[in-house]
């Protein structure tokens, strides 16, 4: 695309944004200021799209919109050229955007590579293997006592006979 193209291109590309956040056409003539803080958060995430900077990070771009705004979101962040970082708790859109998931969990950082749906899917089968093995050492531990209880009545037998 030549530069001249691209720059043409740009109050369409914003009305098109502006329009999946919800902003109709009066809307976006209005001034920034006459909105409430919900939109004015709209407004700055629909020039962080139409800026693209290499390194876009979202903490919770959900909240406040309403699901044909998140729609638009998970389209314009499927084509994004760049990296972006997303804190969320909304699944769906996790499901949708992520090919590589960080999990913080008791001061420790994990690093799970896949969609979301592979996230869970090893988390888990991560906490079925912890709790087998937790299982399994609950059902070792009367073993080792019985076994200790055993050497030890044969230590007294021991002493018995030599007495």
């Amino acid at each position: 695309m030549r530069p001249d193209s691209a720059i043409s291109a740009a109050p369409s590309r914003a009305a098109t944004i502006l329009a999946g956040l919800g902003f109709d056409g009066a809307a976006q003539a209005r001034p920034v200021s006459s909105f409430s803080g919900g939109w004015r958060m709209r407004v700055m995430l629909a020039k962080l799209l139409l800026e693209k900077p290499s390194l876009l990070m979202l903490d919770e771009p959900t909240n406040h919109l309403d699901m044909h705004s998140v729609s638009i979101l998970i389209d314009v962040l499927s084509d994004y050229e760049g990296t972006f970082i997303v804190v969320s708790h909304d699944r769906h859109f996790l499901s949708c955007i992520a090919n590589k998931i960080w999990w913080l969990e008791d001061g420790k950082i994990r690093e799970y590579p896949g969609s979301y749906e592979e996230f869970e899917i090893s988390r888990a089968e991560a906490a079925k293997a912890a709790a087998a093995k937790v299982q399994q050492v609950k059902n070792t531990k009367p073993v080792v006592k019985a076994e200790v209880a055993v050497k030890e009545d044969r230590k007294k037998e021991d002493k018995k006979l030599r007495s």
